[in-house]
């Protein structure tokens, strides 16, 4: 593989979440890369964030699984460098249809919208792998702040779940996750219950027949099971409450690509 030394710059084309990508060119072969300068900020202590080892890992594991011939990403001077790829974005009942296929293949996706995915040559794939995990990775089973990521896709983008049975998969998967420090975070929650005026009063130590989900907007085919609440207040609820909390904050607008990988 080529040093980013080695590589021309050609110019910036946009940015995602977690940093700014730029196209580069080998003048040598005339192979394309899109490199990848991750943000250097402060992130809250309950905030997902990714890196270039986290990306350069789900990349890499993403390709080997499911089978796509391009090269693996690299990391040089602490920049992530990728395959470019072009092509056009996909809609909503796409991204629907291929986040099944996903699924069925054992990755889940924690921002799955259009700008995220592209029909490239190889067919129709992510092109953003911050959010991309195997549910079965050691590693993301162990990781809140990840599980957290993926689960709140359900209220971010519904659209990519409307009309599939993935809801009830996302929403288990953060079901089984625990937290550290369990009556801290249950605390937050009952807090965050009484900010957000969640109707009724919240008991953790006795049954309640209200979902306390039910102050959310959710697609009108959602339907939340009705559970007793238990001393630990569930994850999923947790994950509900900490995205309300964020939705609450005023976000920095970024821009998008839709001809790399973000």
């Amino acid at each position: 593989m080529p040093r980013l030394a080695q590589l021309t710059f050609q110019r910036i084309l946009g940015a995602g979440n977690f940093g700014e990508v730029s196209l580069y060119l080998n003048e040598q072969d005339g192979q394309q890369y899109a490199v990848k300068k991750f943000m250097s900020r402060r992130y809250r202590e309950n905030e997902f964030y990714s890196t270039a080892n986290s990306e350069l890992r789900n990349f890499n594991h993403f390709i080997q699984k499911m089978g796509i011939p391009v090269h693996d990403a690299f990391i040089d001077n602490d920049q992530l460098i990728l395959p470019f790829f072009t092509g056009e974005k996909p809609s909503w009942e796409e991204i629907q249809t291929y986040l099944t296929v996903m699924y069925a293949q054992g990755f889940v996706m924690g921002d799955p919208k259009p700008d995220n995915f592209m029909h490239t040559q190889y067919g129709l794939m992510p092109i953003d792998f911050g959010g991309v995990f195997d549910i079965d990775d050691e590693q993301f089973q162990k990781d809140p702040l990840a599980r957290n990521f993926v689960v709140n896709a359900l209220s971010r983008y519904h659209e990519a779940f409307t009309g599939t049975d993935l809801f009830n998969a996302y929403y288990n998967l953060s079901c089984a996750m625990d937290f550290d420090s369990e009556e801290q975070e249950e605390e937050e929650a009952i807090a965050l219950a009484n900010e957000f005026d969640l109707p009724g009063e919240i008991n953790t130590r006795q049954d309640t027949t209200q979902p306390l989900l039910s102050a959310f907007e959710l697609p009108d085919n959602v339907v939340i099971p009705q559970k007793s609440a238990s001393p630990k207040v569930s994850a999923s609820i947790l994950s509900f409450w900490h995205h309300a909390k964020e939705q609450d904050k005023p976000t920095q607008q970024v821009k998008s690509a839709c001809c790399t990988v973000l």
